[in-house]
């Protein structure tokens, strides 16, 4: 009886095995779905993206002292740079040096291609001593406007604090 049960099941698993094969070779590779490995990385290649590559962490400066910030973007055509005070829950503090915690360091936009910036003194005054500080960068199109990855709007921050010292 186990043994007439399991050629029953050995039959109908090469019939539907059978079958399978048969459907896959009758599509044609026009409709066949085309989401391979390859594909994914095209995609992910073409997303705009901004990715903060100095201050990115532990970076020491003196309070005064030029401060070269510099990113890698794709797809970008000007991007805004603030700087943000962190307090010890890693939350914006609101009574840092700067009013609410973070200041636009550029007064406009700069073109993503320069992929770099030095802060020196701006619309923020000299970056005032502080040990949690991070930079975030925003991407935007040539006309100003944002852009938007996966329903968020395109920036990177520092991956972690740098300080600046009196």
């Amino acid at each position: 009886m186990q043994k007439k049960l399991l050629i029953t099941i050995l039959i109908v698993l090469a019939i539907l095995i059978i079958a399978l094969v048969g459907l896959l070779l009758l599509v044609p590779k026009s409709q066949a779905p085309t989401t391979t490995v390859e594909n994914s990385q095209t995609q992910a290649q073409n997303q705009p993206s901004i990715t903060v590559t100095s201050p990115n962490g532990g970076e020491v400066y003196k309070e005064g002292q030029p401060i070269q910030i510099t990113w890698n973007s794709t797809g970008v055509d000007k991007v805004s740079i603030y700087a943000s005070y962190y307090d010890i829950n890693g939350v914006v503090d609101p009574l840092s040096p700067f009013a609410g915690g973070e200041c636009r360091l550029t007064y406009e936009s700069v073109p993503a291609s320069e992929k770099t910036f030095t802060f020196d003194r701006g619309r923020c005054g000299v970056m005032p001593a502080g040990q949690r500080i991070k930079i975030t960068i925003t991407g935007s199109k040539s006309d100003g406007t944002g852009i938007m990855v996966h329903g968020s709007w395109l920036e990177d921050t520092s991956d972690n604090y740098f300080s600046i010292i009196q």
